[in-house]
């Protein structure tokens, strides 16, 4: 009887490793513990760290967008000031020369909002998968 609990207990102790091997349960002592701790919570550091190094970046990219379009809207309202030729071809390419560079500044700011949008979704998706494996391993689990 006794041997039969002995040998539940070294059971229960096995688990297994991603890798689907059996292993047996280490028993770490407690400053083993502490120092994975503190690894842990450095690389999670370190990953923030380049997290807003990243959104540092891309903020200040942004923001010279954002000036690029606030310059051509400040350049368009001077417009009804400024004399236009009467001709039909002159016309057009004044427009030209002068709708486009703002259009393009706003195309451009578009353009990476919509990055930015998609990078977004692909982090939500793969959160979701990450809880459903989560929840599906956790059902496993208790059965």
């Amino acid at each position: 009887m006794h041997d039969v609990r002995r040998r539940l207990q070294t059971f229960a102790d096995v688990r297994r490793r991603s890798d689907g091997e059996p292993t047996k349960k280490k028993k770490m002592n407690e400053p083993q513990k502490k120092m994975e701790g503190v690894q842990s919570v450095r690389a999670h550091l370190r990953a923030l760290s380049e997290t807003l190094d990243q959104i540092e970046a891309s903020k200040e990219k942004r923001f010279r967008q954002l000036e690029h379009v606030e310059r051509c809207v400040e350049a368009a309202k001077r417009w009804p000031s400024e004399p236009v030729p009467l001709s039909k071809e002159s016309i057009v390419r004044e427009l030209g020369n002068r709708v486009l560079p703002v259009l393009s500044a706003v195309l451009e700011v578009l353009r990476e909002q919509q990055s930015r949008i998609e990078v977004l979704e692909l982090a939500v998706i793969q959160k979701q998968q990450s809880d459903l494996g989560r929840s599906v391993q956790s059902i496993s689990q208790t059965r």
